[in-house]
């Protein structure tokens, strides 16, 4: 016992002696140091003394490390930013009404690529030189809110606090809490007039305005000539049909083949490289006059993407057409699957779509009981796919179990970084309206995304999550939200309407063959295992017959 207290004696001394005690050399309350740190690395800090925070009768000693934080080894940025005022504005409009635009029109003629850099490089002379500029210097850590008023006010703490006017620190402590406080609104409502002036929250500015209305017109023409040769398992580009309905319909046929014994299926996903660089126009041009375009509209559209200036530039990851091909198999007999693999790719290299093997996938759905060894590869372009357990198809995850739990952790987790959003915004002073506005469109769009393939299947344990993370986006809103199994419910109900009245959605046959002759209930689908019980439209058929009983 007396060797165990010797040692634990020894053990505590030289740990003291590891522990450096350092004194603050500044007074912190009127000319007494009341306050002792501690560390454990010698100098490691230097104390500096500030005025006490708020209305505390301490002053404040700020310990600040000898390590040198990132953000205060940054270099401050100096920018130059254009200072406009009123008379700046009218001083430029001045300036414009006395241009004779028509010199510019006689000098460049029909050629309008010339004219409009040449008028565009004119009225950037113009603000050059009418609008003053001044000088910024904007640091790694400065707030927003931050003005040359709180600056000075800042200044003249520190001011008072040296002189030892204790009246005076009082003075401007006041100003300053009230100053922060009215630029801190001021900032709030410049984010709201900036946020209100926004018709949508998704900023695409790839194409102009101009581009993309003369796109819909020309949409207008070809829709109806070609839409007899589009596929009918084509979702994009067809009204009332996009990514809920594709994978609705993927699992629907995955699902209802599952069904019989000895059944597996197969989903190939096909990722291309660089896919709208490498459309050759003259393979569409002979597409459009099979589907019977007239001719100098066709001429036209090869004109425009033949002669235009800018081309699509794919940067970071490969572009891909989200394009997927189901293998429905049965006692393992794939040869159909595999010859529609094989037409496909043999389709691709005839219209210079360039398949990337590397990264096409393959998900294997295998529900058997006995052991089955693993389906033989399949072989493209000299390449072996690679069988994954899950897969992230138009935004959504399906895995091997064709259950929702690695797509709710994706969701779940991407609601959370999201809501951290939130609260900073409500930080600001936003509330109301636009906050909600905020969640809608940034939080709920993201927490909901594909709401209605996966609502209706996900486990009570998954419901659970996100019912909670509903609530706190509620708690921070100060305003109730509707769950999950609500939203759910609702969403259902009107994708199931937009299928019953879009004649031309892949599901169309199977609704109308569920029809009642006696009323406007529709008919369950015959179904054996549980996993099919919940998929969407069997929940979308219960839950419509539920509403047609009231």
């Amino acid at each position: 016992m007396g060797e165990e207290r010797r040692s634990l004696k020894e053990l505590l001394g030289s740990q003291q002696c590891q522990t450096q005690h350092h004194t603050t050399h500044h007074h912190t309350r009127d000319n007494k140091t009341l306050d002792l740190f501690d560390a454990n690395t010698k100098e490691a800090y230097h104390s500096l003394p500030l005025p006490p925070l708020g209305r505390a009768d301490h002053n404040l000693v700020h310990l600040q490390p000898v390590y040198k934080p990132l953000v205060q080894r940054q270099p401050a940025v100096t920018r130059t930013v254009k200072k406009w005022s009123e008379e700046a504005q009218e001083a430029l409009k001045d300036c414009f009404n006395t241009i004779l635009w028509d010199v510019f029109s006689d000098t460049h003629g029909e050629d309008i690529d010339n004219l409009t850099n040449c008028i565009t490089d004119y009225i950037n002379f113009c603000v050059e030189n009418t609008v003053p500029t001044r000088t910024v210097r904007s640091f790694p850590n400065s707030k927003p809110w931050i003005t040359p008023d709180i600056k000075a006010l800042l200044k003249e703490k520190k001011r008072a606090f040296v002189s030892g006017d204790k009246e005076e620190l009082k003075t401007v402590q006041r100003e300053l809490r009230r100053k922060i406080r009215q630029e801190k609104d001021n900032y709030r409502r410049q984010m709201e007039n900036q946020l209100q002036e926004l018709n949508s929250y998704r900023p695409v500015a790839l194409t102009s305005h101009l581009m993309k209305t003369l796109e819909r017109l020309i949409l207008a023409h070809l829709h109806p000539l070609v839409s007899s040769f589009m596929d009918s398992l084509q979702f994009a580009y067809q009204p009332s049909i996009g990514v809920d309905d594709a994978v609705i319909y993927l699992l629907h046929t995955s699902l209802t083949h599952l069904e019989k014994a000895g059944s597996t299926v197969r989903i190939m996903f096909f990722d291309f490289s660089s896919a709208f660089n490498t459309i050759q126009p003259r393979l569409l041009g002979d597409k459009l006059e099979v589907a019977g375009v007239d001719h100098h509209l066709t001429t036209w559209i090869l004109d425009y993407l033949t002669q235009r200036p800018q081309f699509v530039r794919v940067k970071g990851s490969e572009s891909s057409d989200d394009s997927a091909a189901v293998g429905l198999i049965t006692d393992g007999d794939d040869t159909e699957y595999r010859g529609l693999i094989q037409d496909f790719v043999d389709w691709s290299l005839r219209n210079n779509l360039q398949i990337n093997a590397g990264k096409t996938k393959e998900l294997v759905v295998d529900f058997r009981r006995r052991n089955n060894p693993p389906p033989a590869a399949v072989n493209i372009l000299g390449t072996d796919v690679d069988v994954v357990e899950s897969y992230k198809y138009l935004g959504v995850h399906l895995n091997n179990n064709l259950d929702w739990t690695h797509n709710t952790d994706t969701l779940v987790k991407k609601g959370n970084s999201r809501l951290f959003l939130l609260r900073r915004l409500r930080s600001f002073g936003v509330q109301g309206p636009l906050l909600r506005t905020f969640y809608d469109s940034v939080v709920g769009s993201a927490i909901f995304y594909g709401f209605v393939c996966w609502s209706s299947s996900i486990t009570d344990r998954d419901r659970k999550r996100m019912d909670r993370l509903v609530r706190r986006a509620s708690s921070v809103l100060g305003c109730p939200l509707d769950s999950v199994e609500v939203v759910g419910n609702g969403r259902m109900m009107a994708k199931l309407s937009s299928m019953l009245n879009n004649m031309s959605h892949p599901l169309q046959d199977t609704l109308t063959a569920l029809g009642s002759s006696f009323s406007e209930r529709l008919l369950h689908p015959r179904c054996v295992k549980e996993r099919y019980r919940r998929s969407f439209l069997l929940a979308a058929v219960r839950l419509h017959n539920k509403h047609n009983t009231r």
